[in-house]
């Protein structure tokens, strides 16, 4: 009876069994990506930073290579080469994919929404999409709602800024 009891408070402690709530480490990382939205794929190399600015480096399509996105509070500005441009709304169709992104991982750090013990974080308005977190809280993949968006997030770190 004795190792019942200790087998069972062995599984309990390895196992736990609090809420589950994760909460979600979306700032000062740095990640790999990759984004689909509907047939087409992109890679870039991202950061989050402490501030809540998302930096993009895109690595493909060939098309985008070597193209740097920023996006923050004020906006999206785009960099090639030395050359800042910032969109105006309408004029570059990448941009508003990018700015999407941005508004729901903003949205997600401001609500201060957590994921289910399994990791998932459902977030509702105008930019529907559950987000998928680590047990850490680090993300792994963002879906948005009914469109064919989503981003895979891989080899992420924690930086400084």
């Amino acid at each position: 009876m004795k190792r019942i009891i200790a087998t069972f408070l062995f599984l309990l402690t390895l196992c736990g069994c609090g809420g589950g709530e994760i909460a979600p480490c979306l700032r000062g990382i740095a990640f790999r990506g990759e984004m689909t939205y509907y047939n087409e794929s992109y890679s870039f190399l991202g950061s989050l930073s402490k501030s809540g600015e998302l930096r993009l480096e895109m690595i493909a399509p060939d098309s985008l290579a070597e193209m740097i996105f920023t996006v923050n509070g004020e906006g999206t500005t785009a960099e090639y080469k030395g050359i800042v441009y910032r969109p105006v709304e309408g004029s570059m169709p990448f941009a508003p994919v990018i700015d999407r992104f941005y508004v729901c991982l903003s949205e997600i750090m401001i609500s201060g929404e957590t994921a289910d013990k399994k990791g998932a974080l459902k977030h509702g308005g105008e930019n529907s999409c559950t987000l998928y977190v680590s047990p850490t809280g680090l993300p792994q993949k963002l879906i948005f709602d009914g469109d064919g968006f989503f981003v895979d997030f891989y080899n992420i770190k924690i930086t400084e800024d």
